[in-house]
């Protein structure tokens, strides 16, 4: 009798070692799968805004000179000159605009978007703006250029 109470207290003890080796195990696989998924996800992050930051810093590089034409050119648009519209470019805007992702501010978004919409009114044979909307959509590429150096900084700082 005395040989079958140490046998099932040894099994007892064995199973109870078992299972709770099973959920320390459990736990301790739990955790180090947390932590790897974590540092992939700061890491696609990091990628995310390394991209975002190289998209931006073209379209900033961009806007900055179609807004140093449109503002040196002022004079010849409202002379009824265009020629110098084939130096005011969306280029990159039009390349780049959909790899943007979502850390970047639809504010900003928005902004650069209405300014290249306003590139193509500005461009085209059938519209001629006034005076007064030439200066605002200098104003608003000026809007676009802090936006997205904002932008920038916030990136860089994450």
């Amino acid at each position: 009798m005395r040989s079958l109470n140490n046998s099932i207290s040894s099994s007892i003890i064995s199973f109870s070692g078992n299972v709770i080796g099973g959920l320390i195990g459990g736990a301790v696989a739990y955790f180090v799968a947390s932590v790897q998924i974590q540092k992939t996800l700061e890491v696609e992050e990091g990628k995310s805004r390394k991209a975002n930051a190289a998209v931006l810093r073209i379209i900033l590089i961009e806007l900055e000179t179609n807004k140093r034409i449109l503002e040196q050119s002022r004079s010849l648009y409202l002379n009824d000159e265009r020629y110098f519209l084939n130096f005011v470019s969306s280029n990159h805007w039009e390349k780049c605009s959909r790899s943007i992702g979502l850390e970047v501010e639809k504010e900003t978004l928005s902004s650069i978007m209405s300014i290249h919409n306003k590139f193509q009114l500005l461009k085209s044979d059938t519209e001629i703006i006034s005076d007064e909307q030439y200066s605002k959509l200098i104003e608003e590429m000026s809007l676009s250029i802090k936006l997205i150096e904002s932008e920038l900084e916030t990136l860089k700082a994450n």
